[in-house]
């Protein structure tokens, strides 16, 4: 078996720690802006949720809101096992 990416075998232990209290069946929503530190957050919660009897979910975080604070972009997108829809919230 190949050694996990050192990137990986450091996120994946503080996710299941931060997992673990959760009881079953929680759902635990990821806030993902597409970098490459909240893809990895995403993609070990997206690998982890299930093996701990939790449901995950990802939200897209996009920090340049449209024009007029028009609607969210419809568009889904898919980040492994996670899908997300845009969400906007004001405040």
């Amino acid at each position: 078996m190949a050694a996990l990416p050192p990137g990986v075998a450091e996120v994946r232990p503080a996710v299941r720690t931060a997992l673990a209290a959760l009881p079953p069946d929680s759902l635990v929503l990821v806030a993902c802006s597409g970098g490459a530190d909240s893809l990895a957050l995403a993609a070990q919660t997206a690998f982890l949720a299930p093996r701990m009897s939790l449901r995950a979910g990802l939200v897209t975080v996009d920090q340049r809101p449209p024009a007029g604070l028009g609607r969210p972009r419809g568009r889904r997108r898919r980040s492994g096992r996670l899908t997300s829809t845009p969400l906007m919230l004001y405040g």
